[in-house]
Order: C-alpha cells, then structure tokens, then sequence
C-alpha cells in the first residue's frame, strides 16, 4: 500500500483501536490482526504497523489485560529494550543504555510532567485507561523536542466500543493490594464520551526487617478521567479530555541512626481540548491546546523529635498549544508541517527562585516514496526550538525504509537529539551543615546532545513467524553533572554546581521473535546487548546489565474457554561501582543475574455472546472472566540493587455488562 492510497484513508478517520478478546472467540489470523493496527508516535502521522518507517513495538489492550499489569510501569515490564528501573523517585524506563530523564513520556501525544530528578513515575498511569503503548528507541527529538534522546513511549487511551460498553476489573493480593476500575463508553454515530474510574493500593515491603528503613513504599491512587469525541460535520470533530489522580506515598528511612517516617501526596490534574479539520481527502489539520499541573507535597517527620523536619509542597504547571497540517503531494510524498508552544512553571522550596521557561518549536517532515514499484520510503524531518533560557536548537533526522522482498524490510535512522536542562539543575539550593557543603544549581547549563544512528532489518518468513533484529549507536556530548566548584571559607561551605562537562556513548543491538501458532499458542522473544561507556571515568557506566532477555508465552484452550500467560525478563550481571571501604576510591561490584517471571491463568466463566436486536445489528459483549496469578514468581531481588517488588499473588475477575438499549442506532 503506498501513501497516495494510505494517508487520505487515514485522514477521514480516527486511528484503530485494539479490541478486547476472550479465549473462545472468533478473531482473525494474527497476521490479519497485526495489520490492523495503526501506530503515529514514530512519524507523528498515522500508518499501519507493518508499513512504519520507524521501528516501533507496540503493547495492545489485549496485552495489557493479559498481563495483569495495574499500571503502565508493570505493562512494560517485559518489552525488548525497554527496562523499568524502580527507585523512591518511582517507576522510570531506561532504553538504549540510557536513563529515564533521556526518554521522554506522553499520553495521546503530549508531554507528562511531574517528573522527579528526571523520572516520570509510570506507576501513577492506571491501566484501565490504556488502549495501547507505542515505543520508539532513539533519537526523536527532530519530531518532539527536547527530552527524546534515549526514545519515545507513548500511551494512547482507550476509546468507547460500537454502543453502551460498561467494563469492571477488580483484583486483591498479598500485600493488601487492591487494584479495582470501572471503565464506561458511549459511542453514537455523530460522538462519543468515556469515563473511567480507578483504586489502587498496596502495602510497603522491607527485604531487611532487621531495621526499620522499608525499601518499598505503601502506595494508594484515586483516578478518574473523561473524553469526549464530537463529530460537528464529516471535516469537523472535537475532542476533549480530562482527569486527575490522586497519589499517596509513604515510607521509613533511616538516615545516620535518626528514623523518619517519609510521605509523598502528589495531584495530577489534566484537560486538553482538541479540533481535527479536514478540508480536503489529502489534507488535515489537528490543534489543540493542554494544561496540566502537578502537585507534589513531600514531608519527613523525624521519629522522637522536630529538628529535621521537613514539608515542601512543589506545584508545576504546563501549557501547551499544538498544530500539525498533513498534506497529500502528487500521491507518493506527505508532508507535515507543525507548530508547538508551551510555558512551563515550578515553584518549589528547593529552588533558589521559582523556575519559568518559555519554549517554541516548527517542525518539518516529508514522506516520499520512490521506485517502480514504491520499495523505498525516505523520511527527512527537522525542529527547531526555541527556548527562554538555551535559545535556539536545532535537531534533524533522516529515516529510511526499503522493502527488498515481501516478507523483508530495512531501516535506517539517523539525527540529533536534546535535553533541555531542568529547573533543578538551573535553580537548585541545597545545604548540608553537618557536611560543610551546599549544591547551587547553574542557569548558564547548555542542552545535552545526542548523534545516534540506528539500523535493522525485519523478516516475515511466514505468516505466523517475524524476526526482527536492530543495532544502535548513540553520541552523547555537553552532559550535565556535578562538580566542585569552590572551597570552602570562613563564611561559606565548599560548593558543587551543575556543569556541562561528562560525555559517554552507549551501543548494543536487540533481536526480536514472534511466533503465532493459530489461536492456541503464541510466544514473544527478545534479547538485548547493551553496553555503554563513560569517556571521562573511563569505564562503563553503572547499573546497565550488558545482557537482558525478555519473553512472553500465552496457551490458549478454546475447548476449556481458558489462557495462561508467563511472561519474564532475565538479566545478567549488572556492575555497579561503589566505596565500599570508604578509602575515596569505587570498587567494581558485580551482581547476580536474577528472572522475574510473571504467571497469569483467566478462565471465562459466562463467554462473551454477541446479543443482537431486530433491525440493530451487534450488541454489547457479555462476559464473566476470572484470573489468577503470581508477579515475581522467584522472588527475585534485593535491598541494595535489584529494585523489585518481593513475590505477588492474586486473584480477581472481569466484567464486561451487557446494557439494555446498548446498540447504536
């Protein structure tokens, strides 16, 4: 399919959504299904799976509610390339060897903020609202600015169902924890409205209850979200959506023999309101316009005194105005034009003075396709941002695809990639007397840059079989660290700041394998070789596992009307470096390699009959399906640097309610 006959299709219509599927069912053949699905993170233009010029890997709804998961860290868990790496800052992803302030995070295309020492916190994403996750590795900031050196992952929502759809999860396991949501739709012919409601809790951990620190916080989240999707006319559609989520964090950390008692209340509210026109069947033009802002109260109540006591209440704030025109050009090239600018706020007790930036950005792309018989895709893209504090950045890009067979394709990508310094690292003010030093954030930091240069080829040698492999190579220059600055005086303490002086690259290479055996057995392979290199320090960097393999295996019976799901990563040896001996100088150190395994079993006790009425067509889905299982299945993992929750079970259902008058007219 070339894109004189793809894009104008696409242009007339929302993306596809991945449906709900239940052991039993009728579905298409998996290649069939493959195909059906439309991906826009990595040319910000929708395209069909198979067709994409960038890799991308992409987690379905049937996915997600195969895995259990209670919220997007757990959902990407076990995804080639993509390593969760847990901490008190919470649940980040680190991709291509580099770390979670390198990868940048959005919902439905626009930025999430609230990020703490560079790490959104994934956890705080339930998965009720998740239709599906696409993840893009490398450098895109070409298309999305700053943050995008390591990759891209993108959480698209959930749409309503043809009708009145109405579903409820709800699970408990050890540990307390309760994961329990209500998703409701409603799709007419001309709109459509969502709303979703979600609890989620669970009790802290202690892998050493010889002392009072715990190494996993107790954590509750109230969440409710809501859409709205209005077609005025065929070349008109509105959209809006909102939410807010309500996160309560608590924890002990001991700290030079002095116990506190540690909480985090973070608010996260949200509303962007959107408009699609479509004035022709080769153009569309999508703006909108998105606010947000994030809440963090942090408190330490220190146990058997006040002295260091501490409360900070940091509020952020994000406005955004987006456009973005697609144009068919003579049948085989589409451009994109675009246009991005936002203002960004923290007020934060930690900061010298409240941090302010503005920032604004055109991008360009242009899709072209050649040869006789359109075997070749060249996809040139450019941005260009300017911002309040750093000025101008340009960042390009130059992506390839070139289909040598039916059943083989390769592809290149190259470009540039930027991180903007962050208000910590611009503003900071922190002070410790006892230690006689402070760290002073430094507002004259330049952006971190990336050259990164990607390639790999991707093989169907049958319609149930799909080999993937890929490689990488990413150039990081200007990297902000700490260093010492002055000594320490009669008057002042020694003093660290922020400066633009580490450089380090990181490589490696990643094989992929999917094999669909009908509807009975699936399995998802994946290994990824990392390795990485810190050209000051002269070594590599800490904590990245050279060798990290991944799988997913799903049986299904349609006889019993039941699934089971293992699902896993196993990581080797990961180094890290530390002053064990306090002599000043690091010692290598490394750790075991460790599996995490997760197994789920579902069994459909009233399957999911299509009701249909006189004159209506197909009806709401009607079902009953309970689940089981058990997350870290050997209870891998330690206090000091294997960042996993201790084993989990559980158990629950899915309910999916038929509802009286559900059909569409």
């Amino acid at each position: 399919m070339t894109l004189a006959t793809l894009l104008p299709a696409l242009l007339s219509c929302p993306a596809a959504r991945a449906q709900d599927a239940a052991p039993g069912e009728e579905e298409p053949p998996p290649h069939e299904e493959a195909g059906e699905v439309v991906v826009v993170t990595g040319t910000r233009t929708e395209r069909p799976l198979s067709e994409s010029v960038v890799v991308t890997d992409v987690i379905t709804r049937e996915q997600v509610l195969e895995s259990g998961a209670s919220d997007a860290s757990e959902v990407l868990e076990t995804v080639p390339g993509v390593e969760v790496v847990r901490s008190f800052r919470g649940a980040g992803v680190r991709m291509q060897g580099l770390d979670p302030q390198y990868v940048l995070i959005l919902v439905d295309g626009k930025r999430v903020i609230g990020r703490r020492d560079g790490v959104v916190d994934l956890s705080r994403i339930p998965a009720e609202r998740i239709d599906r996750i696409e993840v893009v590795k490398g450098a895109a900031s070409a298309l999305y600015g700053s943050d995008a050196i390591g990759g891209v992952i993108n959480i698209i929502t959930r749409q309503p169902d043809q009708g009145l759809s109405s579903q409820a999860v709800a699970s408990y396991g050890s540990r307390d924890t309760v994961d329990a949501s209500e998703t409701l739709g409603l799709r007419r012919e001309s709109w459509a409205a969502g709303l979703s409601f979600g609890l989620h809790r669970t009790d802290g951990y202690d892998w050493d209850p010889s002392d009072e620190q715990t190494d996993g916080n107790a954590a509750s989240q109230l969440s409710g979200e809501g859409d709205l999707d209005w077609k005025l006319s065929p070349a008109v559609r509105l959209l809006l959506d909102g939410g807010y989520r309500l996160r309560d964090s608590s924890g002990v950390d001991v700290v030079s023999a002095a116990t506190f008692d540690r909480r985090n209340l973070t608010e996260d509210t949200s509303l962007r309101l959107g408009a699609e026109l479509l004035p022709g069947q080769a153009s569309k033009l999508s703006i909108s316009a998105t606010g947000n802002l994030f809440r963090d109260q942090y408190s330490l109540d220190q146990r058997g005194g006040s002295d260091l006591d501490v409360y900070e209440d940091s509020r952020e704030l994000l406005g955004q105005l987006d456009a973005q025109w697609d144009q068919v050009l003579g049948g085989r090239q589409v451009l994109t034009l675009g246009g991005e600018g936002l203002r960004e706020t923290l007020d934060s007790p930690r900061l010298s003075e409240p941090g302010e930036r503005w920032r604004g950005a055109v991008f360009a792309q242009d899709a072209i396709t050649l040869g006789p018989r359109d075997q070749l895709e060249v996809v040139p893209s450019a941005r260009l941002d300017a911002d309040s504090w750093f000025g101008l950045h340009p960042a390009p890009r130059l992506a390839l695809r070139w289909d040598a067979a039916e059943r083989l394709s390769l592809r290149i990508n190259g470009g540039m990639g930027f991180r903007a310094p962050d208000f910590k690292e611009m503003f900071l003010l922190f002070e410790n007397p006892s230690a006689g030093y402070q760290v002073q954030g430094n507002p004259d930091l330049r952006p971190e840059t990336s050259l990164g240069l990607s390639g790999g080829v991707e093989a169907a040698p049958s319609r149930a079989l799909t080999l993937r492999l890929d490689g990488w190579y990413t150039d990081l220059q200007d990297l902000i660290t700490i260093d010492f600055v002055r000594d320490a005086t009669a008057s002042s303490p020694a003093a660290y700041s922020y400066v633009n002086v580490a450089r380090a690259w990181t490589t490696g290479g990643e094989v992929v394998a999917r094999l669909r055996l009908s509807r009975v057995l699936a399995t998802d392979l994946g290994y990824t070789l990392t390795l990485t290199y810190d050209r000051d320090a002269a070594r590599p960097l800490d904590g990245r596992a050279p060798h990290r393999g991944t799988f997913g295996l799903t049986a299904r019976s349609p006889w019993l009307l039941a699934e089971a799901t293992l699902r896993g990563e196993v990581v080797g040896p990961t180094r890290f470096y530390v002053d064990e001996d306090a002599d000043g100088v690091e010692e290598a150190l490394d750790t075991d390699p460790y599996a995490n395994l997760k197994l789920r079993v579902e069994k459909t006790v009233l399957p999911r009959a299509w009701q249909r009425r006189e004159g209506q067509g197909a009806g709401l889905p009607a079902g009953l399906r309970l689940f089981g299982g058990v997350d870290n299945l050997l209870n891998a993992g330690d206090a000091l640097y294997i960042h996993l929750d201790p084993r989990l079970f559980y158990g629950g259902l899915v309910l999916d309610l038929p509802v009286p008058g559900g059909a569409s007219p």
